[in-house]
């Protein structure tokens, strides 16, 4: 029989109730750090998914015209003697903008005006020979056709002379026949007939004579003719020579005398610009003296594309333009889109202005821009953006969300890139 009428479980579960319960808590910045490590967490998941990066490609160029920058040089080593152009002066197609004097002196005064004389002396010593020379001509071919004219009046005469002596041959033959016939019929001695056939023998000898005569003369006619044409043929020959002799030193004087100045004319219309040399200045054949806009021609930026670079880049590309004149941090970004890429590298060192390139790059590419305005805001002004200005450009190629540039490498690895 037990001595407790509990049972020891009743006990057990009373023995520890003077401790007391145990009440768990949950603080409130508990709950807090919770839900905004979710809200974190989410935020970073989505916009991983959702966000997006655009691939840039930064490179330097400078401001061109549409139509290209036409720059002026001399051909020619001298001193500037004229200036007729200032900066930014409109100019037209054939102005004359510079006279350039190309002088050189030696011991006995300027060469070029020395060369100059002796040539003048030339082709003043070919005009006298010339004037000589068609004056002889034309006494010689007047000789001969006096000669001409004096065969042809004798062959008139002859023809007349031959003329009259055929009446008197026809004449001394009609008695002769008749004298015959009387021969015949014994009316007259034979005497009488060999006189009357002796005038007649003597009046066709002399027709003879006179034809002979005629004959000749003709001949000489026809030697004179003969002589005039080729004279003709030798004095037109020997004319032509002097006259090719003489527009030769009337080249040489026309180039000597172009030694003495050279005039720089323009090649286009258009604006001047980088006006670079004045009056009294030496230039040698390398020295720009000028630039020309064409006119009607817009800006456009030509960028220098590396050779490392220039893959993925193409034409309908963003641009953004941070020009060296207006800095992006107060001035922003200038925009435009590629209109053109070139098939073909340059070694840097023939480009016309390689000093804007700071990187070492041995092939670069000229890729061309257009811009979306052709001036920039400065402090509530609109500035004209001018030819030749040097800039920065951010190029904007292939834009990806952000998970597939962390995962990249592993698209490309499996061929879905």
């Amino acid at each position: 029989m037990r001595d407790n009428i509990f049972r020891e479980e009743v006990f057990d579960e009373r023995k520890n109730k003077w401790i007391g319960e145990v009440i768990l808590i949950r603080p409130l910045s508990f709950t807090f750090y919770s839900i905004f490590s979710l809200f974190v967490v989410f935020t970073i998941v989505v916009f991983f998914i959702c966000g997006s990066y655009t691939k840039r490609s930064s490179v330097q160029g400078q401001l061109i015209p549409s139509s290209g920058l036409v720059k002026v040089y001399s051909t020619e080593v001298g001193v500037i003697l004229k200036k007729n152009v200032n900066e930014g002066q409109n100019i037209k197609k054939g102005d004359i903008l510079y006279e350039i004097s190309l002088e050189r002196i030696g011991t006995n005064g300027d060469i070029q005006d020395a060369i100059s004389s002796q040539v003048k002396l030339r082709n003043l010593s070919l005009k006298n020979e010339l004037v000589q020379v068609e004056t002889l001509q034309k006494n010689e071919k007047l000789e001969i056709q006096n000669k001409i004219n004096t065969y042809k009046i004798d062959l008139i005469k002859i023809n007349g002379l031959i003329d009259g002596q055929k009446k008197r041959v026809d004449i001394a033959k009609n008695i002769l026949s008749r004298y015959k016939s009387l021969l015949q019929n014994d009316y007259i001695t034979f005497e009488q007939y060999q006189q009357k056939n002796d005038i007649f023998l003597e009046q066709d000898s002399k027709l003879q004579d006179i034809v002979r005569n005629k004959n000749s003369i003709l001949s000489d006619l026809k030697q004179q003719e003969i002589m005039v044409n080729g004279l003709n043929a030798k004095q037109h020959q020997h004319l032509e020579q002097l006259k090719r002799d003489i527009v030769l030193t009337d080249q040489e004087l026309t180039e000597s005398q172009s030694k003495k100045n050279l005039i720089i004319k323009a090649s286009s219309s258009g604006i001047a610009t980088a006006v670079n040399v004045q009056e009294g200045q030496y230039i040698n054949t390398s020295t720009i003296l000028l630039s020309i806009i064409p006119e009607n021609s817009k800006l456009i930026a030509e960028l220098y594309i590396p050779s490392n670079m220039i893959g993925f880049i193409k034409v309908g590309d963003k641009v953004l333009f941070r020009y060296e004149a207006y800095p992006y941090q107060k001035f922003g970004h200038a925009e435009g889109r590629i209109i053109s890429v070139s098939k073909a590298s340059l070694l840097s060192s023939d480009l016309p202005n390689n000093s804007i390139i700071t990187q070492e790059q041995k092939s670069i590419y000229i890729v061309k821009a257009k811009i979306d305005k052709q001036s920039i805001m400065a402090y509530g002004n609109q500035q004209q953006l001018q030819v030749g200005m040097i800039f920065e450009a951010d190029i904007l190629q292939e834009t990806r969300s952000l998970y597939e540039w962390v995962f990249e490498p592993l698209i490309s690895i499996s061929g879905k890139l």
